[in-house]
């Protein structure tokens, strides 16, 4: 079991089969029903809303390779002003790999929070990523996440 899901079980221990869940494959992306709406955060513009109970340990998104895109740092360096625009305010940047990640669902419009109701995860085997719910989260509350986490461009937010 790699390092990372085992420190997941650990800090959720009433999460029987954390592991397996983590560990199975998915074929979706956005793993928990939700809805997008007005931002309750200012300055947001757009929000990710539960629309259903979410227990604290649940995975509520998974990359897919088969759905979202995994690119190149140089990547958006060959596309047009627009199009990039779009880019950079979508795409996350790992500190790590510098390659970028662009949700194709409305996991782009999770937004930041200093104190997230969900948590970025990656893999140490397979750099795959993943956002587990932090706390139970109520139906019509804002996903939050810390961009600081896993993405370059907000490392000074």
């Amino acid at each position: 079991m790699p390092a990372w899901v085992a420190q997941l079980v650990e800090r959720f221990p009433e999460e029987e089969d954390v592991a397996s869940s983590i560990l199975a494959p998915s074929t979706k992306m956005l793993l928990v029903k939700t809805r997008i709406g007005p931002s309750n955060i200012a300055g947001a513009g757009t929000g990710l809303f539960a629309d259903q109970f979410i227990q604290k340990g649940t995975i509520t998104w998974r990359f897919n390779p088969g759905f979202d895109l995994r690119l190149d740092e140089d990547y958006p360096a060959s596309l047009p002003e627009i199009a990039r625009e779009f880019f950079y305010r979508y795409a996350a940047q790992d500190p790590k790999t510098k390659k970028y990640t662009l949700c194709l669902d409305n996991a782009r419009f999770y937004n930041h929070s200093d104190t997230p109701n969900t948590c970025a995860m990656g893999s140490e085997v397979s750099s795959d990523e993943q956002d587990v719910a932090l706390r139970d989260i109520e139906p019509g509350e804002e996903l939050t996440i810390d961009y600081r986490t896993f993405d370059t461009g907000s490392i000074n937010f």
